[in-house]
């Protein structure tokens, strides 16, 4: 895969994402690139990747899931090849305030469709998104025109598997891990969202706080990680909902390999507590992102490691603050 700067010069991706910047090279030059210099070729439709089982891409990871004591969903888009992958035991869960993710970007497609201006909802997505705020999503909610709103902008999207399981609670929003995996991974390509959205979008993500970022979303020396989590105690079952979906990439994998969309949403008895389900995703995102190292280094060393042997390996751009594909 190959980008072009904006001044028109072709360029191999080698490295990030860092922040909102690209490790990129010319036969001339090499350095880091806004992703607001940089367009890119097209991304692969989420929405038609066929659902591999989740032991095509690991078996341990697909071992995990199978013995978690929960009602668990898992998916695992891979940018790189386009394929989805997707386990567990569960189906429809009501992801909390992961939902919020959703309702970020009906409220922004809802801005390109001229529903409203930007500057009517600008000031509630960041507390929304960043804070984890519980009240202004019911206003954003109101906005976008509650289920019916959300339903019909998820239809002319042309995203299916979301349901709305009460008009009234936005946190009842639920998916299977693959579906929400499509979600994620259509707002990461930039395929969601105009270009300037996609990038709002991202940078609200990107700028959760740390306490809040753990499972998929959890950064650290080896990787880069961002997300939007949830989690809920329902007293009638006593039981935790806890959901985490968010873009992952090995800081020692491959250079140039995008990242992958983790999302795990778990619903377990109450006794357990809020940690258990906390510490399963992460653990779950840890083997997910194990197993990519391993995958990416084998296909790295597969090929020469001149610079022109990377060109098979790098994917469709995918996720960043603001890359979207040229189509």
């Amino acid at each position: 895969m190959v980008g072009s700067l904006a001044a028109g010069a072709t360029v191999r991706v080698v490295d990030g994402p860092r922040g909102d910047r690209y490790l990129v090279s010319t036969p001339e030059l090499t350095g880091w690139a806004p992703f607001s210099a940089l367009g890119w070729t097209e991304a692969a439709d989420p929405r038609l990747a066929a659902v591999e089982p989740l032991a095509s891409f690991d078996s341990r990871v697909a071992a995990s899931a199978r013995l978690a004591d929960a009602w668990l969903s898992v998916g695992v888009y891979d940018s790189a090849t386009g394929r989805l992958y997707g386990g567990g035991s569960g189906g429809l869960i009501g992801s909390a305030s992961m939902s919020k993710a959703l309702l970020l970007a009906v409220a922004l497609r809802q801005v390109e469709a001229g529903r409203f201006a930007l500057d009517d909802v600008l000031g509630l997505l960041g507390p929304m998104i960043v804070l984890s705020d519980n009240d202004v999503p019911n206003d954003i909610w109101r906005m976008v025109g509650g289920d019916w709103g959300v339903s019909e902008t998820l239809r002319d999207a042309g995203i299916e598997g979301i349901a709305i399981q009460d008009p009234w609670d936005w946190g009842q929003i639920a998916a299977s891990g693959t579906d929400w995996a499509r979600f994620f991974a259509l707002l990461g390509s930039g395929q969601l969202l105009s270009p300037d959205h996609t990038a709002l979008a991202l940078e609200l993500i990107e700028n959760v706080i740390g306490e809040h970022r753990w499972g998929a979303s959890t950064p650290g020396a080896d990787r880069m990680a961002i997300g939007k989590n949830g989690w809920y105690l329902d007293e009638d079952p006593f039981d935790w909902r806890v959901a985490s979906a968010g873009f992952v990439s090995a800081r020692e994998g491959t250079p140039g390999v995008s990242p992958l969309v983790v999302v795990v949403v778990a619903r377990y008895p109450g006794e357990l507590g809020e940690g258990w389900g906390i510490d399963m995703a992460t653990d779950l995102t840890e083997l997910i992102v194990d197993h990519s190292r391993l995958r990416w280094a084998g296909s790295y060393l597969a090929d020469r490691r001149e610079l022109a042997a990377l060109s098979p390996l790098l994917p469709p751009v995918f996720w960043t603050s603001g890359f979207h594909p040229v189509r």
